[in-house]
């Protein structure tokens, strides 16, 4: 596997093998992921398939998402983001 660091103050991004355009970034004990895409519905399905792998390394690290801190945000002008997040 693959792994690209660039380091910011406090923060670590990584982009890892498994999906194009798809980064991860860790702050303390958070982790976001984020993508960007000019459709909002390509997007989603870029991080969606990176969350569909998630629970197997989860297991294999014995790890848990904490779903009551678990969010989706969508940014962007108006007339650029089509898809309904609700």
């Amino acid at each position: 596997m693959r792994y690209i660091q660039m380091t910011y103050p406090r923060c670590m991004v990584i982009s890892r093998d498994w999906e194009d355009d798809v980064m991860l970034a860790l702050y303390a004990d958070d982790s976001t992921y984020f993508a960007s895409s000019r459709r909002a519905d390509l997007a989603a399905k870029r991080i969606q398939r990176v969350l569909d792998q998630l629970p197997e390394w989860l297991d294999k690290w014995r790890m848990a998402v904490n779903v009551s801190k678990t969010a989706a945000l969508l940014t962007g002008a108006k007339e650029t983001c089509p898809i309904n997040c609700a």
